[in-house]
């Protein structure tokens, strides 16, 4: 019998229901008999919406790729409000100088759409947050708001100065990203606030992307590092610079020494990456991989997505090859969920003749490197961050 099942089983005994038949009965009964059971809400229009969180303890959800499987074999007992259907939350759209991102927008809506250059570093992390599966179901509004260190979203979004919209009965307000994701699955939500979209600034022409990121195996990885930029280019210089560094914190952030480096310095003297322009990075040992490590990666990936913005601008796609090696990993991962970066479980690693391998990539299945490391890597499930 399922696990959840014979918890449901077990409750039953203990309040005096037996129930008649075997674990198909249990779950109907579940469904039509029993008042531990789910009420999901999928409200059409605000004012439902806002009902529905005014008589508390509603868990809102935008796809729900997360938070379904965080649940693992607990029986809920609460309400479920899906905003996946609510007026405007799903949708690109210009206006006022501004491109606005509704809270329902799906990975694969936004990797659809027609969207400046400097959009790319974010469409190259869409492809990477889980399968084509879960990008069809998962939202931009659900990747934020689960607040993960390593939400494969946020790096790209810091990097166009994304502001996110939040609504309420109270009335509207915006909040810079990086002042609505507070900590490991903490955000800026008030109670009874929703988050309507995400709003990027028009970007400059000029402006030019790129997301990398490093894991254990190539798909559906939970990031030991990812990286994002996008770049303003004219006349073989450096206009703007931003660059920002994800699953090396307790949030992703913004390298503002680097950007300062850059701004203004010709594209072929641009500045090497030091461990000073990462200075305000504040990575943990789990079984991913150690700190320094860490570390060492973000150098990596933070390097080669400015080439890669650079060679996009020049017209050659990856950027120059001048850029550093792959570091080795000298932690093998092991069996048990460690330190939870990830929503849950830990990824599945690549094994390769008995030789690990750790791939960088760009969300194109020819852009990528990759160095076998000493040790075979221990499998094990799990997922990327999603909405």
């Amino acid at each position: 019998m399922h696990k959840t099942n014979g918890a449901i089983v077990a409750m039953n005994r203990r309040k005096g229901l037996t129930p008649p038949c075997g674990s198909f009965c249990v779950r109907i009964q579940t469904i039509l008999q029993w008042r531990d059971i789910v009420t999901y809400l999928m409200p059409r229009s605000m004012d439902a919406a806002f009902a529905a969180l005014g008589d508390g303890g509603a868990t809102v959800v935008a796809g729900g790729t997360d938070w379904f499987p965080a649940m693992g074999d607990r029986l809920p007992t609460l309400t479920v409000l899906d905003i996946t259907a609510l007026p405007g939350f799903r949708g690109i759209i210009r206006q006022n100088g501004m491109i606005r991102i509704g809270a329902a927008t799906t990975w694969t809506d936004l990797i659809a759409a027609t969207l400046p250059a400097a959009f790319d570093g974010l469409k190259a992390a869409a492809r990477e947050v889980g399968s084509v599966q879960i990008q069809n179901a998962a939202t931009i509004a659900g990747n934020l708001c689960n607040a993960s260190p390593a939400a494969d979203g946020v790096p790209p979004l810091l990097t166009l100065d994304a502001r996110v919209e939040l609504v309420s009965v109270k009335g509207r307000r915006e909040l810079p990203l990086d002042q609505f994701i507070l900590g490991p699955r903490r955000t800026a939500l008030q109670p009874g606030e929703l988050l309507a979209a995400v709003l990027v600034p028009d970007p400059a022409a000029s402006s030019h992307s790129a997301f990398l990121k490093a894991g254990a195996r190539r798909y559906m990885v939970i990031s030991i590092a990812s990286a994002a930029a996008v770049l303003g280019l004219e006349r073989g210089h450096v206009t703007s610079a931003r660059v920002a560094v994800g699953a090396c914190s307790a949030v992703a952030i913004r390298l503002a020494g680097l950007e300062y480096a850059l701004a203004g310095c010709p594209v072929a003297a641009m500045p090497a990456v030091t461990a000073e322009h990462l200075s305000g990075l504040a990575p943990l040992s789990d079984l991913r991989g150690s700190a320094d490590y860490r570390l060492q990666i973000a150098a990596v990936l933070v390097s080669r997505v400015l080439a890669m913005a650079v060679g996009q601008a020049e017209g050659h796609g990856a950027g120059p090859p001048e850029v550093p090696e792959i570091p080795r990993n000298p932690q093998p991962l092991s069996h048990g969920r460690g330190a939870r970066y990830g929503s849950a479980g830990a990824p599945l690693s690549c094994l390769t003749g008995g030789a690990a391998v750790v791939r960088l990539w760009s969300g194109h299945p020819v852009q990528h490197a990759e160095r076998r490391l000493p040790n075979p890597v221990a499998v094990q499930h799990g997922g990327g961050q999603n909405g």
